[in-house]
């Protein structure tokens, strides 16, 4: 037998054929074979890593993070426009780090991906070691604007943790890393 075959997951490989699929625009008998042919190649070649055996979805916290993102999301992309068309001011940002209590790596990818993509928010640096996020926020010039911005990852979280059931960590885990903990 062809080595990795044996690893090959049926979810994938018609993944993948769908894609090949909707890239040609019409489904033949050929272009069919054709695309679990390549599929079965492609997975053989560049096989998926086990990801997540940890890793739970549940259904109502999945619902209520995407409803909390989705505001999330539409409250920063006023703020943030607004700041970009009012002429008078410069908006300041700041450097927030924080020890996350998440211990998962694809819980913590999808924590980092979420502030991403809120606009607003940057991930500079996420150390998988330390599990110390580091995040520009725009708006942050104050100490209460930095606690807000601490609570407000935290918030995340332990949102993303009620939807994916990820593995909490140490108990220094949720506070503010001092610049000597991080090593700067």
């Amino acid at each position: 037998m062809i080595r990795g075959l044996s690893r090959i997951r049926p979810l994938p490989v018609l993944a993948l054929t769908a894609v090949w699929l909707m890239l040609w625009g019409h489904v033949s008998v050929f272009l069919v074979f054709g695309g679990l042919v390549l599929a079965i190649l492609v997975l053989v070649a560049f096989p998926l890593p086990n990801i997540a055996p940890n890793v739970r979805i549940r259904p109502w916290g999945l619902l209520k993070l995407i409803a909390w993102f989705l505001r999330e999301l539409t409250v920063a992309t006023v703020t943030v426009s607004w700041a970009a068309i009012r002429p008078t001011t410069v908006v300041p940002g700041g450097i927030v780090r924080l020890k996350l209590n998440e211990q998962d790596d694809l819980v913590r990818t999808v924590i980092a991906a979420m502030i991403t993509l809120v606009p607003g928010t940057m991930v500079i640096e996420m150390n998988p070691i330390t599990s110390v996020i580091t995040v520009h926020v725009l708006g942050a010039h104050s100490h209460e604007e930095m606690a807000q911005g601490v609570d407000s990852l935290l918030d995340l979280e332990r949102r993303v943790q009620a939807a994916l059931g990820g593995r909490q960590g140490t108990d220094t885990a949720g506070r503010p890393m001092t610049k000597r903990e991080v090593g700067l």
